[in-house]
């Protein structure tokens, strides 16, 4: 493969810090944002595996936090159960503003949601200008990143499809957790538990390993990198904040405008949505035959991409798959 800047779509620069390499099946970079929230992004991208043959483009948009690095193993996961029957898709998944370990924090006005919609809209262009309009644009929200999406196909009419994950669209500080956790993203609370950042950097990696038995060692990694970064996790806590304060009533009149390209999974039990799944559910009742929607299995959780990568591999490929997207 040619070098990384060579490589990487004209937009996304070489990552500052962790240098030009190739690392598995994904490239590393960056994009730089100067329009009304400046800040630099972390973006991972996977090119087509037949660049003759390159039809669609799937955009992850992260929950929170929304470190690329968590979700690693599911867009690579992805690519390949794709390839099975088409090898013209390329991947992107751009970080939230301020959520980059590697990167310097932006001003604290680029951190909010509208920040992060407006970064994905950014995006969206970028991708028509670099890729043209037949080339098929599809976004994977989850968790918050399933709000953000969702804002991104209300005001770029022509994407082709949204997969939202765990979707937390609608009262977030209702659901189970919002109730139990929401204090926590209150002020000064952000600054208090970002400023621990130099103290967790002497905890032993043995100590993530026991408080998280079950992730893989490379999780144990990404969250190491968040919690000794006192930027990233202060971004991820006002973030949260403003989830709270912003997510609240269903748009029920926008999940029926673009009902026929809206494909849901919710977890069996999930805090982070609670009762607003079947708030959601039943808002669509009376066109179940236009919505696409699944239910996990007990065992996968909101937080998928820790463990369970393959199966919303496989659940994502089967969707663009039946949509006839790739």
């Amino acid at each position: 493969m040619s070098s990384l800047k060579s490589t990487l779509p004209s937009f996304l620069s070489p990552h500052p810090t962790k240098h030009s390499e190739e690392e598995g099946n994904y490239l590393r970079g960056v994009l730089n944002h100067t329009k009304s929230f400046p800040g630099t992004a972390e973006a991972l991208w996977w090119p087509c595996l037949d660049s003759e043959a390159l039809n669609t483009i799937l955009v992850l948009v992260p929950g929170n936090p929304g470190i690329v690095d968590f979700y690693i193993p599911f867009l690579s996961a992805l690519q390949t159960e794709c390839a099975r029957f088409n090898r013209g898709l390329a991947i992107l998944c751009h970080s939230h503003l301020g959520h980059a370990p590697s990167l310097p924090l932006p001003s604290e006005t680029s951190l909010g949601l509208r920040a992060q919609v407006e970064t994905r809209l950014e995006v969206y262009d970028h991708l028509r200008q670099a890729y043209g309009s037949k080339i098929k644009l599809v976004f994977v929200g989850h968790s918050i990143g399933a709000w953000i999406a969702l804002q991104v196909l209300k005001e770029r009419k022509d994407v082709d499809d949204v997969f939202l994950l765990f979707p937390t669209i609608s009262n977030i500080a209702r659901t189970p957790n919002g109730r139990r956790l929401s204090w926590m993203f209150n002020r000064p609370i952000p600054s208090i538990v970002s400023s621990l950042g130099p103290m967790a950097q002497v905890l032993p990696f043995s100590v993530y390993a026991w408080l998280f038995p079950t992730w893989p060692h490379a999780q144990h990694l990404v969250l190491k990198s968040l919690a000794t970064s006192r930027s990233a996790s202060y971004a991820a806590l006002y973030m949260a904040h403003e989830e709270m304060e912003t997510v609240k009533t269903l748009d029920t009149d926008l999940l029926l405008k673009y009902k026929k390209r809206l494909w849901f999974f919710f977890a069996e039990r999930d805090d982070w949505v609670g009762e607003e799944r079947e708030r959601i559910i039943r808002s669509l009742e009376h066109d179940q035959e236009s919505i696409q929607v699944v239910h996990g299995t007990g065992d996968i959780p909101h937080a998928f991409c820790i463990s369970h990568s393959n199966e919303l591999a496989v659940q994502c490929a089967s969707w663009l798959s039946a949509r006839h997207v790739i």
